[in-house]
């Protein structure tokens, strides 16, 4: 298990880099171009990836109450107070965001073991997606598929039963990795051989796209299943 989570670690350190190589060659145009995530700029999306690096001291004390507030009693995902703390940072603009990423950090999903890690790596894989898409720029890391497929497995868990007209889905990438998702059974993995009624294929990074109800290029066999079955 240690040496599992040493590297799912060392997954997010690799991504984290590769962000900031990104960040350091923007330009003030790219840094206000609308981003994958709609209605967020590319800057706005890399100061929302740092706002887990310290949530939630990284808000300010003051914004705390008020946080707890949405988060809990109102049941919003992203808060007034974060999309506030995000646009204010995003306005010192590239060079203020560089020296901040390459801050030491704790994440706060982290602390919930191995589970918080992998919710970790798909934040930090899919808001970097949401950067690099819209500006052109190449993937230059590549990361191992076992753990992106883990976080595959996750995310869908969650996000399935977001999908209209689902009875079963096969989810698949390259023949190693493979999984049935069912009403009964978010997220399970069950018999390859299993007869779906539908079939999602795409690498790991697309699925992961996919179920978080980004533009994605994986293959659907369905077409009730779209990327706007899902809400992110």
């Amino acid at each position: 298990m240690k040496k599992e989570k040493k590297s799912f670690k060392t997954c997010i350190d690799n991504e984290r880099n590769f962000l900031i190589s990104v960040v350091r060659e923007l330009s003030e145009n790219e840094w206000n171009k609308e981003s994958l995530c709609a209605g967020w700029s590319v800057g706005e999306v890399v100061n929302h990836v740092m706002l887990l690096d310290r949530l939630p001291i990284s808000l300010g004390w003051k914004s705390i109450p008020k946080l707890i507030l949405e988060l809990f009693f109102e049941r919003r995902l992203i808060t007034s107070s974060m999309i506030n703390w995000q646009k204010r940072m995003t306005s010192l603009g590239v060079d203020d965001a560089i020296k901040r990423l390459s801050k030491k950090r704790k994440p706060v999903r982290s602390i919930f073991g191995i589970t918080g890690i992998k919710f970790n790596i798909i934040e930090e894989v899919i808001h970097t997606e949401d950067i690099i898409r819209p500006l052109g720029i190449n993937r230059t890391v590549n990361h191992d598929n076992y753990i992106l497929w883990e976080c595959v497995k996750l995310l869908s868990s969650f996000q399935n039963k977001k999908l209209k007209h689902l009875k079963n889905i096969e989810v698949i990438f390259n023949d190693e990795y493979n999984m049935t998702l069912s009403k009964g059974f978010y997220g399970k993995k069950i018999n390859k051989n299993l007869n779906s009624d539908s079939k999602i294929i795409g690498k790991p990074i697309e699925l992961l796209l996919f179920f978080s109800g980004r533009p994605s290029n994986v293959k659907i066999t369905n077409n009730n299943i779209t990327n706007e079955n899902l809400k992110y």
